[in-house]
């Protein structure tokens, strides 16, 4: 990828809570929102590593009347933009470190649901093992020269150095901050105990495990895609915006088993780099080619810093996402077997 495509200016750009609601609903929001710091743990060349990754999660139990209101409760998982990585958590009255979760679009969370940002990895030590592998493999050698390699630019949610508007995932590990993300997403369903950053503790209600959602913009949108590509079928659904994905993952070769069934809504601007929008056009016309259910699609009349606003301020995409589930709904036709089947032992019942 080419990475001075606004992605390194995101966290300086990006508008945050306040500035999106009125000074009683964003001091209500924020009263709201948690903090607290997840731990996993992975191999790396046979080394275990332990990674510590801050994150928020807003809780919406919703009101009576609101669809959905009491029962289990989906997960929407944020991924940020590039400049909103970190190696700690933010202070929440300063807006310069505050930014790396849902300050695209507040209307994302205006329904009962689970809401949680984790907040992507910057920079590892230089002797940690996975920075070492990393180093050997991209080092400063991407296109741009060396003040756009692995080792000044630090770790995404996708790294994929060098890649401009389509990766291949096959050549790049799983990156350690989406591995946090998957970790992360079982672990809320396995264990919903938190202990907050405050030494409190925030017990979550039941979640519905069928309906996890993964969603991000710009460089989370890239982890977005690879979320997906390397996972089908982990997440319910999934949005990435301004985000560069691997068309291979669909057909040839490369494709993932699966994929072609994975709901996705992508988008980007018209007005956004280059990248975005040819990256959209290759996945539309793999995802053709593999006939598969997703879309991609570009919107007229938006730039990087307004295209996500213009995906969640459209209801149409937020009720797309709620309504999509995992679970297995079995065929027409199954049913009618299955209830011929129920038919005839009832009959033998009475005989």
């Amino acid at each position: 990828m080419i990475f001075p495509r606004l992605r390194c200016l995101s966290g300086a750009s990006l508008i945050v809570f306040g500035m999106l609601l009125s000074p009683a609903h964003a001091q209500l929001f924020e009263s709201n929102l948690q903090v607290f710091n997840y731990s996993y743990s992975y191999n790396v060349g046979g080394t275990l590593v332990t990674r510590t990754i801050p994150v928020k999660i807003y809780v919406n139990l919703g009101h009576v009347g609101d669809p959905g209101f009491g029962q289990p409760l989906p997960v929407v998982m944020y991924l940020h933009g590039a400049g909103e990585r970190g190696n700690s958590w933010d202070v929440d009255n300063n807006s310069q470190v505050d930014s790396w979760t849902f300050s695209d679009s507040l209307k994302l969370v205006d329904r009962p649901a689970i809401y949680v940002a984790p907040r992507g990895i910057k920079d590892f030590a230089t002797n940690d093992p996975e920075y070492l592998v990393n180093q050997a493999l991209w080092g400063s050698t991407a296109p741009l020269g060396s003040n756009f390699g692995y080792d000044s630019l630090g770790e995404y949610w996708l790294n994929s150095y060098g890649s401009s508007d389509e990766y291949n995932h096959n050549n790049f590990p799983l990156s350690a901050s989406l591995r946090g993300v998957f970790s992360l997403t079982d672990t809320l369903i396995t264990s919903p105990q938190l202990t907050l950053i405050d030494n409190s503790t925030l017990q979550l209600p039941a979640i519905d495990a069928n309906r996890q959602y993964i969603v991000g913009w710009s460089a989370g949108g890239d982890g977005a895609w690879d979320a997906v590509v390397r996972a089908p079928g982990k997440y319910a659904a999934a949005i990435p915006i301004s985000g560069i994905g691997d068309p291979g993952a669909f057909f040839g070769s490369n494709a993932v088993a699966g994929l072609e069934s994975q709901p996705i809504r992508a988008f980007a601007g018209d007005s956004e780099g280059i990248d975005q929008q040819t990256s959209i056009a290759k996945m539309q016309a793999a995802m053709s080619s593999r006939g598969a259910i997703g879309t991609a699609q570009i919107l007229p009349g938006q730039h990087h810093f307004t295209i996500s606003n213009a995906v969640f301020d459209a209801q149409a995409n937020r009720d797309w996402l709620f309504a999509q589930s995992s679970a297995v709904i079995p065929e027409p036709a199954i049913l009618s077997l299955f209830g011929v089947g129920l038919l005839i032992l009832w009959r033998r019942s009475k005989a």
